[in-house]
């Protein structure tokens, strides 16, 4: 019985690549949702933001109560079809729809954003964060 139920939960597992394809099945995600890097492989499962590793590591820092940071590859177990589902019918566009007000221009990154721009940006978007709404 126990061996017949790993069986199963591995055959419906989806490898790493799968999820990412799913999830990429969504124009807007195929690129960063914070920065419009090309193929993220990171994501703010809160949020519904598809992330590149740079703005993946800034929403580390701002801590999970904010957004909660998981690798498209190496975090099998958070994906769920639900979950994928939501990324794939809303994504980057929606979730930036209403994420994207609260965050003051002088604060959001652009495409190719400097090293030193995007540490400035995690201090100040923290708190520019704490006031967005639930």
């Amino acid at each position: 019985m126990r061996q017949a139920c790993l069986s199963a939960a591995i055959h419906s597992a989806l490898s790493s690549s799968q999820v990412a394809l799913l999830l990429w099945e969504n124009p807007s995600n195929k690129v960063c949702g914070d920065c419009g890097t090309a193929s993220p492989e990171w994501a703010s499962i809160n949020l519904l933001l598809l992330l590149c590793q740079a703005c993946a590591g800034q929403h580390r820092a701002l801590g999970t109560s904010l957004s909660k940071v998981r690798s498209l590859m190496l975090d099998s177990k958070v994906w769920t079809e639900p979950l994928i589902q939501l990324f794939v019918c809303y994504g980057n566009r929606v979730a930036n729809q209403i994420w994207s007000p609260a965050v003051p221009a002088a604060e959001q990154l652009l495409p190719a954003a400097s090293d030193e721009k995007s540490i400035a940006q995690s201090e100040c978007c923290s708190l520019s964060l704490s006031t967005r709404p639930p």
